[in-house]
């Protein structure tokens, strides 16, 4: 990824914060193609829906059937503070030609647990609401002993 399709910022990374080791740090140090940005910059929809062709790919931890995705909850236990996933999601949706991908594994603790629920359990935050889903992506988790080339 080069950055080269992008309306804004063509060639940019943007990011709000970055974690890593030694190696991370010495990629970002004075690089130009990266640029540290505001928060009410980066995650506002509205600048973000001027990048045409703008895909927001965001994970959830568990979307029920009618379309609501949770990112920071299960049964009130909390896991992730809510962050600009919404931002991200609705800004790629009013892009032009943008399209907003939720992802998620279609099971958790060995295929025990769905992460596809009827209903959210009691507790479960609703991050993402039915009118901001548009496109989900599920997948089975890889046996452990599958080796990835």
């Amino acid at each position: 990824m080069d950055n080269s399709k992008k309306s804004i910022g063509v060639g940019k990374t943007v990011a709000i914060y970055c974690m890593g080791n030694k190696v991370t740090y010495y990629f970002l140090d004075e690089n130009p193609t990266v640029e540290f940005k505001a928060i009410d910059c980066v995650n506002n929809p509205l600048v973000t829906a001027r990048d045409r062709l703008m895909i927001a790919i965001n994970s959830a931890t568990e979307i029920d059937l009618t379309g609501q995705a949770t990112a920071e909850s299960l049964s009130g236990d909390f896991y992730f503070g809510v962050d600009g996933q919404t931002n991200f999601m609705r800004g790629a949706v009013l892009a032009p030609e943008g399209e907003s991908i939720l992802a998620l594994p279609s099971s958790a603790i060995n295929d025990t647990i769905s992460r596809i629920a009827p209903p959210h359990q009691e507790g479960t935050g609703v991050t993402l609401t039915r009118g901001d889903v548009r496109c989900v992506v599920t997948s089975t988790a890889l046996p452990t002993s599958t080796a990835l080339t």
